[in-house]
């Protein structure tokens, strides 16, 4: 039997004071994840969907990846994808329907506040960055504070958080804010 793969975005009721959103995977019209698992962030979910052997397709109800993350064995061919957990609950879907729905999902971005725009957006401009030879560029979250932009570079023990302002009301500002911020306090440091 061959299952149909729909990616549904909503907001996550469980992170009232951090706005936050979900996908959650429908098979066959039902939600996979059930009641006991999140949805990842809709960022996280499309990394994950370009994993090849396993992915993470849920997430624990604290909302940290890595902790009861709901994780499937993949097995991909030319006709169909399957994906195993853990439980044993199998899903099989045609390769060309489940690589139209990824598509859709990739390019919906419908759900966004500004600020994840914002976020989808100025991220790039910090990728590939590492400072003092240690700290690579992780994310950058504009739903911190109003009016903020916060960039984080992972070390192996610890991180670093840098801030900017922008207006809160234009991406085109928050890009060009994130380009002089760059120039002016990263590079120097790196």
């Amino acid at each position: 039997m061959v299952n149909h793969l729909k990616i549904e975005v909503s907001p996550n009721p469980e992170f009232d004071d951090f706005p936050d959103h979900q996908a959650r995977i429908i098979v066959d019209g039902q939600d996979w994840l059930g009641t006991e698992t999140i949805g990842l962030d809709p960022p996280d979910l499309d990394e994950q969907l370009s994993q090849k052997d396993q992915m993470i397709v849920g997430r624990c109800p604290c909302g940290e990846m890595g902790c009861g993350d709901l994780v499937v064995e993949v097995q991909r061919t030319d006709k169909t994808i399957r994906w195993l957990d853990s439980d044993g609950v199998e899903a099989v879907f045609d390769t060309q329907q489940f690589d139209a729905e990824v598509d859709r999902f990739r390019k919906d971005h419908s759900w966004e506040t500004l600020e994840r725009r914002v976020e989808r957006e100025v991220g790039p401009i910090f990728k590939g960055i590492v400072i003092d030879k240690e700290y690579r560029f992780s994310w950058v979250s504009a739903r911190s504070e109003p009016c903020k932009i916060r960039v984080c570079f992972q070390g192996h023990k610890n991180g670093i958080l840098l801030d900017f302002d922008w207006d809160g009301e234009t991406v085109s500002d928050a890009l060009q804010r994130a380009q002089q911020f760059l120039i002016e306090h990263v590079l120097p440091r790196a």
